[in-house]
Parts: C-alpha cells; structure tokens; sequence
C-alpha cells in the first residue's frame, strides 16, 4: 500500500486559506466595507433627521472556523460577516434592515445585492457576504435577517440563529493534532468539492454543510506505535472513512413529479434552527451529489490498493485537481516508511 500521506500535506499547504488575522488582503476588504457600512448609514439617516443604526460586526463562515480554502483561479473569495444590530426584531422588518445596507453602501459608491440570507457586496476578486442579526424584545438570542425586497411576509422573517455557537462547537469538536486532521479533512472535501462542481446556484452542497457533515460523522485516523509512542495520522484513510459513512447515510425519497425515489443526505446544524443544510438542493441535485461521493470513495479505495506512490497520487490528483502532488515515476518507486506524525508541522 503506497503512502501518501506526505502528499496530502503538500496539498494541505496549497490550499489552505489563511484566517482573517494571517490574511491583510481579505482583513483590508472586509474593513473597507464595514467603514463604509457606518459611514453610509450616518449619512443616510442623518440626512433624514432620524437616529443613526449602529452594530458590531464579527467573523463568521469558514475563515472564522479556520477551514477555509483557496478559491480556484475562475471563482472568487468569500468573505462572511455578522452584522449584530442594536434594534429590536419586533420593530422592523427584516427586509427593511437589508435595504438600509444597501442604500447605504451605495452612498459609498459601492454595488450590494439584497439576498435571502444576506446581503452580498462585490468587489473585484472578492465578495463580502453579510449576514443581519437583531435581538427581539425580552429575548437574547440573536436573529437572521431572511428575506429578499420582493420576498412575500411569510418569507420575510427574523429566524433563530446562533454563529458563535455553531463556531464553538467547531473549534472544540477535536483538540491538538486531531482537531488540525479534522480542519484538513474538511480543507480536502471542500477543495473536492470545488473541483467537481458548478459555483452556480444550489448544485453544489454549500461549505457549511461539509463542515457540518464532519462535525458529526469525521473520525480521526491515526496509530500510535508501541515502541516510541509516536502518533502516526494518515489523511486519506480518514478521508475515505468519512466519504463512506456519507454514503452510508443517504436515504431514499419519493419525488412524486418524477415518480421515482432519489437518494437524500440530511445534514442537520447542529445549534438553532436545527435545519438541514442541504435542503435546498433539489432532487437531481443531490442525486448528482452521490453519485460523485461514489466516484471519490473509489477514488480513495484505489488509492488504498495501489502500491506505487506515483499510482496512486495520480487516481487523487483526478478528484482533487492540479493542486494535489503527483511525484515522477523515480521519486514515487523510493520506499515512504513513515507518515506524518503527531506534531504542529502537519498543519492546523
């Protein structure tokens, strides 16, 4: 069986995305836009002679969770922000707050789009996605903002949410070097991920669902050897545990337009609202889904079977894209006795 762990990490490295702190570029451009947010409100209400909104603002999405990828060359960075406003949800429409953001940044010369969860700024080579919370009155459990200007009143809610939660429970699913396979892991599947699909409306599982799907179903794969106690970790065999508990959970529904069963995989959030973060893919949609799953657990099961490195990297690079190494045929015919062992070199 050949090794390759030392190539995961080589992959790991090239398309980890640093978090906001390690990252100017995308720190300078959500800045740029929560400045420009207080300032476009000031004028805005001010010119009405009413009082200025004001919020605080907080990382949310997978920079904040630290499982963030690098874009592909054709797609753009995201950028998610919480904008926790200091209003009671009783006394204003969602939608009106959404609309606020928008003519606000457009005092500031800036394009924004209002869309059901948030609404989306566009720059070049990046979009910042902001996220509306309020608080109703007696209740301190912040609420989304969902709805868009044309969404009828029973689309136009303030829902129960919890980020920091969501956030929490990430960040203290795994400790040490098992939390950074953890974070690695989810890094493989979203790169995957963007490989394999379309970046255009709901065909591909959205990043929060696959980093939901590892809170709850990932394993950490790692052996630890009798002699010196060192800690072995081995990224694909987690990688293919986990794809083939994904399968595993699949269940079948009835599509009464279509009169045929499709394979549905329900990915439940674990803080409230508690619903599934998959369910607004269709069908077909989730059906496309499995079916690539099944093509990435062969993938991974080849792998497994091969005994050249060269082998067996080149069945990955074909799932993974460019990205991950594939070693000429004389590196790859040398023996890799050892992994990567338990230590801060693998990664975070």
């Amino acid at each position: 069986m050949a090794n390759v762990q030392t190539h995961f990490i080589t992959f790991h490295t090239r398309i980890k995305l640093a978090q906001y702190d390690e990252n100017k570029t995308l720190r300078d451009a959500r800045d740029e836009v929560i400045d420009a947010l207080r300032a476009g409100l000031k004028t805005l209400f001010q010119d009405k002679g009413k009082p200025v909104p004001t919020f605080t603002s907080f990382n949310q999405g997978s920079y904040a969770m630290n499982t963030g990828v690098k874009p592909l060359d054709s797609r753009e960075y995201d950028i998610d922000v919480g904008l926790d406003f200091d209003l009671i949800t009783d006394d204003h429409d969602p939608v009106e707050v959404k609309i606020w953001i928008r003519d606000a940044l457009k005092l500031e010369s800036i394009t924004s789009e209002i869309r059901r969860p948030c609404v989306t700024v566009f720059k070049d080579g990046y979009h910042v996605d902001l996220a509306v919370y309020a608080r109703p009155r007696y209740n301190t459990s912040l609420h989304l903002a969902k709805g868009k200007e044309n969404s009828g009143a029973a689309h136009r809610v303030w829902q129960v949410s919890d980020p920091q939660g969501l956030k929490d429970l990430i960040a203290n699913r795994f400790a040490g070097d098992d939390a950074r396979q953890f974070r690695r892991t989810i890094r493989y599947f979203k790169r995957w991920r963007d490989e394999n699909f379309s970046a255009d409306g709901n065909a591909a599982p959205i990043g929060i669902g696959l980093t939901v799907a590892a809170y709850h179903w990932f394993q950490v794969q790692k052996t630890t050897s009798w002699m010196d106690n060192k800690v072995t970790y081995d990224d694909r065999l987690a990688l293919e545990r986990f794809v083939r508990t994904l399968t595993q959970n699949f269940t079948q529904v009835w599509d009464h337009d279509e009169q045929r069963r499709y394979p549905r995989l329900a990915v439940t959030l674990p803080v409230q609202p508690s619903s599934d973060l998959f369910e607004r893919m269709t069908n077909k949609q989730m059906d496309a889904f499995k079916q690539k799953l099944d093509a990435l657990l062969t993938a991974l099961e080849q792998a497994r079977q091969e005994l050249d490195v060269h082998d067996a990297c080149a069945i990955l690079e074909a799932q993974f894209g460019e990205a991950f190494p594939v070693p000429d045929k004389q590196e790859s015919s040398k023996t890799t006795r050892a992994g990567i062992s338990g230590s801060g070199s693998s990664g975070c």
